[in-house]
């Protein structure tokens, strides 16, 4: 029994497009998301510096405490 299957002729153009779109789709995800951390790391750098401490005040009970072998 021998399975002699020829795909149709639009099957392989269909396949690098949709491979193409898939990778566009991914650089722009990447893009975006780093833009944003990028973003956020300035907000946190400059005017978020009083969000940062008071976060850090209202965490404070929470803290671990210090690790003894200086880890």
């Amino acid at each position: 029994m021998s399975f002699d299957y020829t795909p149709p002729r639009w099957w392989a153009p269909v396949l690098v497009l949709s491979a193409l779109i898939g990778l566009a789709l991914s650089a722009l995800f990447v893009a975006v998301l780093g833009y944003s951390m990028w973003q956020l790391l300035q907000v946190l750098s400059g005017p978020g510096q009083a969000l940062l401490a008071r976060i850090d005040v209202i965490l404070g009970p929470f803290r671990l405490p210090p690790d003894p072998a200086g880890g």
